[in-house]
């Protein structure tokens, strides 16, 4: 799962604008049970997606 969270950690730099990476790089962390990193990309989400309701009421639930 470290694979998978360094992936999408390099793609969220190399595409700041993309919402979906993420959403994936949250959801890696939280299967890789590292909750406390899960929050840092949702916290970044909405200022790449600002519509995104989704994005703020997952934050608030981690």
């Amino acid at each position: 799962m470290a694979q998978a969270t360094d992936i999408f950690s390099v793609n969220t730099i190399l595409y700041p604008t993309s919402g979906n990476l993420y959403d994936r790089l949250t959801e890696a962390y939280l299967k890789a049970g590292q909750k406390d990193k899960a929050k840092q990309p949702y916290k970044k989400m909405p200022k790449t997606n600002p519509g995104s309701k989704i994005a703020i009421k997952i934050l608030y639930t981690l």
